[in-house]
């Protein structure tokens, strides 16, 4: 009898083993789930905080390099301009002293011009000086040569 006892006894406790281990299993593996379901939410909620952390330092930090690129561009244009504003400046004086020069021999060479034009008339108006004088004794001595010739022929007439 006690072997039937001992048997029933270990029965009895297998059953309830068994019982216990599903009891034990089902509240593991409820546990389990919503442990993971907590670490999950915990999890995706970290995640969205760090990315969102991530996000505004990220955020931040390309403002800030924005602002160096910006401001170094900004100076690089400046030394630029400034540089093509002398360069200008230089040019523009080099041409002024050009024009300037250019200016000058042009007026020296029309001075000269007018000085040998102005050389060649009073040497045209000698010239012609000249001529009106040969031209006016010319005409002087053709007058006297013809109040003679008349003087000739009415005395030929005279004689006939």
């Amino acid at each position: 009898m006690e072997e039937s006892s001992l048997k029933e006894i270990l029965n009895a406790l297998q059953l309830h083993s068994g019982r216990t281990d599903e009891k034990i299993k089902q509240a593991l593996q409820s546990h389990s789930e919503r442990t993971d379901e907590k670490i999950k939410q915990a999890l995706q909620s970290h995640s969205e905080r760090t990315d969102e952390k991530i996000k505004q330092a990220l955020q931040s930090h390309s403002e800030r390099i924005d602002q160096r690129i910006e401001q170094s561009l900004q100076s690089h244009s400046d030394h630029i301009d400034q540089k093509l504003e002398q360069r200008f400046q230089s040019y523009s004086d080099h041409i002024d002293q050009k024009l300037e020069q250019t200016k000058l021999d042009l007026q020296n060479q029309m001075n000269e011009g007018f000085k040998q034009v102005d050389k060649r008339l009073d040497n045209l108006d000698k010239k012609f000086t000249g001529l009106r004088v040969e031209l006016t004794e010319t005409q002087e001595t053709v007058n006297f040569l013809s109040s003679k010739s008349a003087q000739h022929e009415r005395k030929l007439q005279n004689i006939y």
